[in-house]
């Protein structure tokens, strides 16, 4: 089974919480001919008000998680002011700390364009493409 993980997502500078911030946590298994990792597993939440988000423990049946992991658990954190960013997790108290910035938003915003225009293979990707690509605008009739 997975361990429970609790923890908070923050501003980088100064620290406030970033409420309503998508949390994703996912596995990974070996690299492929394409440098690509496999997502073996997946799993999100939102922070609540204070920026608080949990995951509670889950059972895993496929064996690839245990048989083919390499790494893992990686984070990342979706947030309409701060785009898609992958936060180095800092572990104080027991909880993860995630800290992001709105430093470059528009880029984090635009870096999500991969997600947005081919459908993502994995459940991670797909979470990402139906928070992110939403507000992306709608092409243009010519």
């Amino acid at each position: 089974s997975l361990e429970p993980a609790r923890g908070r997502v923050v501003a980088l500078e100064g620290g406030a919480p970033v409420p309503g911030a998508e949390v994703l946590q996912w596995y990974r298994g070996q690299r492929g001919a394409s440098d690509a990792h496999p997502v073996y597993h997946a799993r999100f939440t939102r922070a609540d008000a204070a920026g608080r988000f949990s995951f509670p423990a889950e059972i895993v049946t496929s064996p690839r998680i245990w048989l083919l992991r390499t790494e893992g658990p990686s984070w990342g954190v979706y947030h309409e002011a701060h785009g898609f960013q992958r936060p180095r997790p800092l572990h104080e108290d027991g909880e993860v700390l995630l800290r992001v910035s709105p430093a470059d938003a528009a880029a984090r915003r635009a870096s999500v364009a991969p997600f947005c225009d081919q459908r993502p293979d994995d459940p991670g990707g797909r979470r990402i493409a139906a928070l992110a690509c939403a507000q992306r605008e709608a092409p243009r009739a010519r």
